[in-house]
């Protein structure tokens, strides 16, 4: 198993894909107005701090 960004999957084959989502990768959430903001740009199509992320398998 591996997660792996969305231009790395183009390059495998034969790939069973479990998950797929968004991850936040703008630093800690932990800065939870920062977090919230980016959030809520993400609910209106702005999604530059998340990663679309996949989990797959062989």
């Amino acid at each position: 198993m591996a997660l792996v960004e969305e231009d790395t999957l183009k390059e495998l084959k034969d790939v069973n894909i479990l998950w797929s989502g968004y991850l936040y990768n703008k630093g800690s959430e932990s800065r939870f107005a920062v977090f919230l903001r980016n959030i809520y740009k993400a609910e209106n199509s702005n999604n530059e701090a998340f990663t679309k992320m996949y989990l797959i398998e062989r």
